[in-house]
């Protein structure tokens, strides 16, 4: 006699916070009973479970291990626009959006093509010719404060910490560019976003 079970989609509950834990729900005997009558020779078979009875109580238990997951949705590329020599502490934003399991900590690291670990990187130059290196940093958020936002564990330039709720979380990262004083042409750099969790 098979025991048929599923999940219902749309769960909010976190996690369990130890690893290796799993939610669990435990039948006992006082939630279960089989009873039944047998026939004997001679005798017309029961069609039903009345009469003489014995029943006999059970327990089981409905478990299920829900692993904490986060996946990468977007980023959106950051563009300072056309500016002539001479400009000054330019600023743009985009946003990265992360959706990670309910209740699960996780932390986005930024990492530029130079392999900083602490927000700062440089943009080079699309024509092979010009080895001018415009340098810029990424920090958390557009606030006058925002602290840099590089890939170490902590201190200055540290991932950003958060904490998954089930739904896509958007974080905005900024960027600043000192001045253009640098040779004509257009610059790019990528970075590479570092997620743990």
């Amino acid at each position: 006699m098979p025991i048929k079970a599923r999940l219902v989609s749309g769960q909010s509950n976190i996690i369990p916070t130890t690893t290796g834990h799993s939610y669990l729900s435990n039948f006992t005997d006082g939630s279960t009973a089989l009873s039944w009558r047998a026939a004997y020779e001679g005798a017309p078979d029961p069609v039903d479970c009345g009469g003489f009875l014995t029943t006999q109580r059970f327990s089981f238990v409905v478990q299920a291990y829900v692993a904490p997951v986060c996946e990468f949705i977007s980023a959106d590329d950051i563009d300072f626009g056309t500016h002539t020599a001479g400009s000054n502490n330019l600023k743009q934003s985009g946003n990265l959006t992360v959706r990670c399991t309910n209740g699960t900590p996780y932390t986005v690291g930024l990492i530029p093509s130079n392999s900083n670990q602490e927000g700062s990187g440089e943009m080079k130059s699309t024509n092979p010719a010009n080895t001018d290196k415009v340098p810029y940093r990424l920090k958390k958020g557009t606030h006058t404060n925002a602290h840099l936002w590089g890939n170490n564990p902590s201190g200055s330039g540290s991932a950003l910490k958060s904490t998954g709720d089930g739904n896509s979380q958007i974080h905005t990262i900024s960027a600043e560019v000192k001045n253009t004083d640098y040779t004509p042409g257009e610059y790019k750099d990528k970075v590479t976003v570092d997620i743990r969790y």
